[in-house]
């Protein structure tokens, strides 16, 4: 069985099944960018697999991010419901809180991409997953859970 850093580099293993109580999809078009967007998003969740609630009830959550998204999220237009601040955004992201692990993702084109979830409660809250993706420099953000 793969591990959420294993599907975040290349995805899950061939014929392996998710574990939880569904799946879900987001789905973000960024004109011309996808792919950067999608690598981003991949960079930003590397940097926080592995980490548990004790690393960001202690803080070292927020120094394990890459800075260019420290600062996307610190420099967010004021009153952006897309872009969350940093403290939002690392309460969320904490393992604790988190009911969703990335499955998979892809690119279709160069401005549209996708990533699939899996829940482990229902419902989910995903809105930290959209956050990443409008800071990585997605323009619009849906999705089908």
């Amino acid at each position: 069985m793969s591990t959420e850093v294993d599907r975040l580099f290349s995805g899950p293993d061939a014929g392996e099944l998710p574990e939880g109580v569904g799946m879900g999809r987001m789905d973000f078009i960024a004109p011309d960018e996808a792919k950067s967007v999608l690598d981003g998003a991949r960079q930003v969740w590397l940097s926080m697999a592995g980490l548990d609630h004790g690393d960001f009830a202690a803080g070292s959550a927020r120094s394990a991010l890459p800075e260019w998204f420290r600062r996307a999220c610190e420099d967010r237009p004021a009153g952006s419901d897309r872009i969350w601040d940093l403290t939002a955004w690392l309460a969320w992201a904490d393992p604790a809180e988190r009911a969703w692990r990335w499955w998979d993702a892809n690119v279709m084109d160069e401005s549209y991409g996708w990533v699939r979830i899996v829940l482990h409660e229902w419902p989910c809250a995903v809105g930290v997953l959209a956050a990443t993706l409008h800071a990585c420099g997605a323009t619009e953000v849906g999705y089908d859970g």
